[in-house]
Formats: structure tokens, sequence, C-alpha cells
């Protein structure tokens, strides 16, 4: 069974627009603590969004997170075959 991507869900932002190169550190780091995260926009212009969690504050919450996704990572675990729900 594929994960189901709810845009909702990832609204929290970790990062600006910018090169994938520039974020790479923060997906490896995300990796390596199981984080669920995606990755929004193209080699030029990537943003990494973070799955909201329990104890987010609203305050932090943001929308504009990617409709259709780059890569969806679950649990550090990117996932290959995933759905937009």
């Amino acid at each position: 069974m594929s994960f189901v991507y709810k845009k909702d869900d990832f609204c929290i932002p970790v990062t600006k627009a910018c090169s994938r190169s520039e974020v790479e550190f923060i997906v490896k780091d995300f990796i390596n603590k199981k984080i669920t995260f995606c990755l929004g926009g193209d080699e030029e212009e990537t943003e990494i969004w973070r799955q909201a969690g329990d104890r987010d504050l609203d305050c932090i919450k943001k929308k504009g997170s990617p409709d259709n996704p780059v890569a969806v990572y679950v649990d550090g675990v990117k996932q290959e075959d995933y759905t937009i729900g």
C-alpha cells in the first residue's frame, strides 16, 4: 500500500526556495532523524516542507506546500510509490 500525500499535513516550511545542493545537508539530516517531509520545486528552486506533529504550534503552520512534490520521505525513507490525496 502506497503512502497518501496530503498537502495540508505538510504545513511546516523548513526552507525557502534555493538550489537542491544548498538543502542537501538538511535532507540528509532529516533522513538520519527519520523525519517525514517532502521536497517541492526543481533543482534550482527546492523547498523542504515537514509534516506537522502533535506538538507543533499553529503559528508556525503555513499554506503553500507543494501540490505535487518531487519527493516524499516517510520516517526518513524515500517513498518511490505514493499517491496524492
